[in-house]
This record gives structure tokens, C-alpha cells and sequence, in this order.
């Protein structure tokens, strides 16, 4: 194959950043949507392997493609590619090899995938039960001066006997000289041990309840016992100290080079201004324009930032941000998932958006130009987003004005709920890796073995003509889109258990999760997401034809090549 390279620096701050910094005070720019020149590539045709377009509602491969100055120009038969482009143009022989159009990540969370590099991050099945965590986090003590904060990443309850919530006294057992933070998997729970809710500040005198659907949980007697959720947990980083220097940047760099080594050309980040607030918006745009950045990017700011929102900022071709984030329940994983049934233990999860609350949300947004992203996990979460957007569906539903609604993560819905879905025209991604990581604690501690089977449930919202989207929400789960295609079209959990054989997919189902799907999420189908003429020449070449390994074979996939408008930035061919 012809060979090239690109390069590209991340630069700035991010999420967590701003929380480890007490950065907070910025510019804001909020972009005017006006298209931003694309850097001239030259003419240049592919052929030599499978191009698959990712058009239409079944597999279709050209002979050849031709893109010229960041635009697709024509695909089809290689003499009529030919004559649809100038003299000359450069060639690539795939030599087999499958080209695609570049992969979307609908939903992950940037900054944070950055910050983690400065945190003790753990894969919780290598652990036999919760003993052997706290061992973990004596050890860290050991090596570490009195003090010093440990933090760590990754623990799940649900996957470590005997399958509970860590409290203070369990850390404290572990290590009362250092200050420990235990992040959970998903970032919706963690636990601290006393010496970190001292420097916090929390005691029995601060209020269990915070907005944002935080709980700082107490005991009999009123005391913290270390365990908090949601807009707790960022109560606690706030404390944190400083993350190295400002303007520190190689984490982001790595990412970066990860993402595009996956063959990501574009993301979207679906909590911006979780710490950082208004600078988050500003970092994200000024990432996407410049030029040496891997990603177009789609900020969507969090429902509390509206306020100092001016409005909606409109695709330019590289950034856009037009839509708010809402989380209507929590965790499917940590139980807070708002279930219409009873979990196995009984509970029945909480809404962090009642009925009129949720309806006042989407009525403030609509009012300043915004769609909505909406979080929702549990059947009961669904029905209650349903109800409202029914109820104030030609006030809010405007698509030409606002681009398309969207529920982010949708895991477990109701039969009766999928068709209202459809009619009210909204668009899902799922996060379809969870479910062979998790699927068995699903089944067995939270949800049995019936609703478990539905979890995830892509080939229903196919079927009801939904349009669907996969997504990594990394740092939960790695950003390779290849294995939520391969999770969707599986469903097999890490015992070799079928969950949901029914919910499976086709390959080319799920490949258009990270595609065509995937920019229809995003309101951007008119311009990524399939080898269009006409659209971005937004490109992945993979070693294999996804379409013909074997199904359990498609994560292991290479990515050879990614390029966005035309240009290479991310190159391995020739090499092992």
C-alpha cells in the first residue's frame, strides 16, 4: 500500500483536569457553526480489497473510491472512479485489505480517559473476592509516604465476592495513614476511607442528599460510612490535589494515538462539564481545530451548565455541541437503575428526574435550542422520558431545529416501551460491551436471568426501526469499536453463557453501530458514516473483512490505517 503519515498533539486540559487543578476560570467560546476550511489532500483512489459503503440496509462493496481535498469523490467501478477524478491522483493498493468508513464513538467520556493515567487503575475479575483488593490497596500504601493519596479505578461490586459496597471501615482496614478514594467501574459509586472524607469535610453534619442525584450514604447513627454515588463523588475529587503542571499534556497525547490506532475519527464526549464546567466546552473546541488533532468531536454539556449557556453550537465540520446531558436513574451495574419490578434484592433503583422534573428539563433546554442526551438505564427510567416526551412532543421534537434526541445507553426497556420509541423518532446507543463482562452478575444478583436476556437488546430496536448506535462510555470499557460489534453480534458472557441469543445481531448490523448508525446519533449522516460521495473522507483500512471471520474473531481485528479528510494520521502497515 502506498504509505504516509500524520501526526497529532493533543493539547490542554480536561475533564478531571479542572477538578485536580481548581482550574476553573476561562474564556468561553461557543463557536458560530460557520463550516471551517478543510487542509487540501490530494486525489487519491483505493482499490485492491473489500470497500465496504455502509449504505443501505444490507452489505455493499465497491471496486474502488476516490477522495480529493477531504471529500469522498466517487466510488463504484475503478474506470468510472477514473473519469470522476483529476489526473493523476495518488493510488492505494489495498492488497486485500478492507477499507470502511472511519468508526464513530457515540458516547465516552475524554478527559477522563486522560486523567486515569495518574490513577491506580485495576481489572476487577483478577481479584478473588474483596479481601484481595484491600490487600491490593495495603501494598500501594506500603510503597507510598504517610499521606499521600491512593486512588484507584475500576473496582465492581458486582464482580468481586461477596459482591457489596466497600465503607470506610473495609479501607481503613487496609490503610488509616493515606487518604483512598475507590473509583467503581462506571464512575457512578465509589468509597472513602476516613482519612479522605476528613480532608473532604464530610461529616455527619453534611446532607446526604446533594443535587445531581448524589448520596453521601450514613449509618444507623449518622456517620458517613465512606460509600457515595453520583454528584458525591465529585464532591470528594474537588479535594484532591493538584495532577502534575498545568498544561501537562502526554496523557492526552496517548489517548489520542489509542483512539485513532481503533480507527476512531470521530467521538463524542457525553458529560462535558462534569468538573471543569464552561472550560471543558472551550478545550474540546479548540482541540477539534486543531490541525493536528485525530477526532472531530461532539461536546455535549451537562443540564446544570444551561444557565450560563448562550446556546447550541452548530456543526462547522468539526466540533458541534447542540445537545444537553441528562441522567434520568444511575447504574445498571451498581443497582440505581429506576426498575418498573423489584430487583433481586428488592430494591427498585431512583430517578434522579421525576416526571416534572424531567418535563422542566427538556422544556429550558428546547427554550435555549437544545436537544437532549439523556442517560437512562432501567425500564422505570425509560417509561417516565417516554411519558414527558409524549406529552411535549411538538414542543420539543422540532428535529430541523434542534437535531435529534437521544437516549444514551438505553439497557433495559420494557416490550410495550420500544415501539413509543420508535414513533417519537428517537435514536439509542448502547453500550453493548457491558453485557459479556457483566451479564452473569446481572442475571444472578440484580436482574434474573429474563430481564438479563433483554439487557442490551439491539435486535428489538432494530426491528421496531430504531436507529442504533454502539458506544465504548469509555473509561468503563476500552475505545476499540470492533469489540462492541463483536459484544453485539455474541452476546456470549466471559462463562460461555448466551445472555439474550434473540438480542443478537448481524455483522453489518453492528458495524453500522460504529458507523452510519453511529452519525445518525449524532445528527451528522449527512456527512460521516458511509463511503458517500460527497461526504468526509473519513477512513479505516482493517487487515480482515469484518463481514467474513468468524464472529468471535472481529475484535482482534488490526485497524491498518486511519485517515480523516483524506489524510493519514495513524499508519501500520508494514508493520508486524
Amino acid at each position: 500500500m502506498t504509505r504516509s503519515t500524520g501526526y497529532r498533539l493533543l493539547v490542554g486540559t480536561t475533564l478531571l483536569f479542572f477538578a485536580l487543578t481548581g482550574v476553573t476560570g476561562c474564556k468561553t467560546y461557543f463557536g458560530t457553526g460557520d463550516p471551517v476550511p478543510v487542509k487540501s489532500s490530494p486525489p487519491t483512489v483505493y482499490t485492491g480489497g473489500p470497500i465496504l459503503t455502509m449504505e443501505g440496509n444490507s452489505p455493499e462493496s465497491v471496486e474502488a473510491l476516490a477522495t480529493e481535498d477531504g471529500r469522498i469523490v466517487a466510488t463504484g467501478k475503478l474506470y468510472e472512479v477514473l473519469a470522476a477524478i483529476g489526473p493523476r491522483p495518488d493510488w492505494v493498493d489495498l492488497q486485500g485489505a478492507t477499507l470502511l468508513p472511519g468508526f464513530i464513538d457515540s458516547h465516552l467520556h475524554f478527559g477522563v480517559q486522560a486523567q486515569l493515567a495518574a490513577f491506580d487503575v485495576v481489572e476487577p475479575w483478577r481479584f478473588e473476592d474483596a479481601d484481595a483488593f484491600l490487600a491490593h490497596i495495603a501494598d500501594l500504601a506500603r510503597d507510598r509516604p504517610k499521606g499521600e493519596w491512593i486512588i484507584t479505578f475500576g473496582f465492581d461490586r458486582v464482580l468481586v465476592p461477596p459482591f457489596r459496597n466497600l465503607t470506610r471501615d473495609d479501607l481503613d482496614r487496609a490503610t488509616k495513614d493515606h487518604p483512598v478514594l475507590v473509583l467503581y467501574l462506571g464512575l457512578h459509586w465509589a468509597s472513602a476511607n476516613t482519612r479522605a472524607l476528613e480532608i473532604a469535610g464530610i461529616d455527619r453534619d453534611t446532607p446526604t442528599n446533594i443535587p445531581g442525584g448524589g448520596i453521601f450514604f450514613k449509618d444507623e447513627a449518622g456517620d458517613p460510612t465512606g460509600l457515595l454515588t453520583e454528584s458525591a463523588v465529585f464532591t470528594l475529587i474537588e479535594h484532591l490535589p493538584e495532577n502534575g503542571p498545568p498544561g501537562s499534556t502526554d496523557a492526552h497525547r496517548a489517548v489520542a494515538q489509542q483512539m485513532s490506532a481503533a480507527g476512531i475519527t470521530t467521538f463524542a464526549e457525553r458529560a462535558t462539564g462534569a468538573s471543569g464546567g464552561l472550560a471543558e466546552l472551550d478545550l474540546l473546541y479548540d482541540l477539534a481545530h486543531d490541525p493536528s488533532f485525530p477526532q472531530r468531536i461532539v461536546a455535549t454539556p451537562l443540564y446544570q451548565l444551561l444557565p450560563e449557556l448562550e446556546g447550541p453550537t452548530p456543526w462547522d465540520g468539526f466540533y458541534q455541541a447542540r445537545q444537553v446531558k441528562l441522567l434520568i436513574d444511575a447504574s445498571l451495574v451498581g443497582g440505581t437503575s429506576a426498575t418498573l419490578e423489584p430487583q433481586v434484592d428488592g430494591s427498585r433503583g431512583a430517578l434522579n428526574y421525576p416526571h416534572n422534573e424531567y418535563r422542566r428539563a427538556l422544556r429550558e433546554a428546547a427554550a435555549k435550542g437544545f436537544a437532549t442526551a439523556t442517560h437512562t438505564m432501567g425500564d422505570r427510567g425509560h417509561r417516565v422520558m417516554l411519558d414527558v416526551f409524549e406529552e411535549l412532543k411538538s414542543e420539543v421534537m422540532d428535529e430541523a431545529r434542534f437535531g435529534r434526541h437521544s437516549i444514551e445507553h438505553s439497557a433495559l426497556v420494557h416490550p410495550d416501551d420500544i415501539p413509543r420509541m420508535a414513533r417519537l423518532g428517537l435514536s439509542v446507543s448502547q453500550l453493548s460491551p457491558m453485557l459479556p463482562v457483566h451479564g452473569d452478575a446481572l442475571s444472578e444478583h440484580l436482574y434474573g436471568p429474563e430481564r438479563t436476556s433483554r439487557v442490551y437488546d439491539a435486535n428489538a430496536m432494530l426491528r421496531a426501526g430504531i436507529n442504533l448506535a454502539l458506544h465504548s462510555d469509555a473509561p468503563v470499557f476500552a475505545p476499540r469499536p470492533l469489540t462492541y460489534v463483536s459484544a453485539a453480534t455474541t452476546r456470549e458472557t466471559t462463562s460461555g453463557v448466551v445472555r439474550g441469543p434473540d438480542a443478537r445481531i448481524s455483522r453489518f448490523q453492528a458495524l453500522r453501530g460504529i458507523t452510519l448508525g453511529a452519525a445518525t446519533h449524532l445528527s451528522l449522516e449527512d456527512e460521516l458514516g458511509s463511503l458517500t460521495p460527497g461526504k468526509r473522507a473519513d477512513l479505516v483500512i482493517l487487515e480482515k473483512n469484518p463481514l467474513e471471520v468468524d464472529t468471535k474473531d472481529i475484535r482482534g481485528i488490526r485497524v491498518l490505517r486511519t485517515i480523516m479528510d483524506g489524510v493519514v494520521y495513524f499508519d501500520r502497515i508494514g508493520q508486524p
